[in-house]
């Protein structure tokens, strides 16, 4: 997982990731410090931002998803949750908003 997505930049659906993946996975399963959780986060959205850049608050939105995956402990999607329910309503997003994949 680490090397998949916080290695990976994403042009789209960054927020997304940001919230039900990375924030609980950093936070409530990996366990680490607060700090190095926003570090890893922000570090991959310097990489994303590269890709497309970013219309958000970076700092602002890392610090708030960790702090709610940490507050609520919720787990990351899982990868047939995201595969079944995630992907198809992303397509279905850029299509109907002619949003180029």
């Amino acid at each position: 997982m680490d090397r998949c997505i916080a290695g990976a930049p994403l042009g789209d659906h960054r927020k997304f990731v940001i919230r039900r993946i990375l924030a609980p996975y950093l936070t409530v399963v990996k366990r680490l410090p607060y700090g190095e959780c926003v570090k890893i986060i922000n570090d991959w959205l310097v990489r994303c931002n590269c890709v497309e850049r970013l219309r958000f608050n970076a700092k602002y939105n890392a610090e708030k998803y960790l702090k709610n995956a940490k507050r609520v402990g919720y787990r990351p999607i899982s990868l047939e949750n995201y595969k079944r329910r995630i992907i198809p309503s992303m397509i279905l997003y850029s299509k109907e908003f002619k949003i180029e994949a």
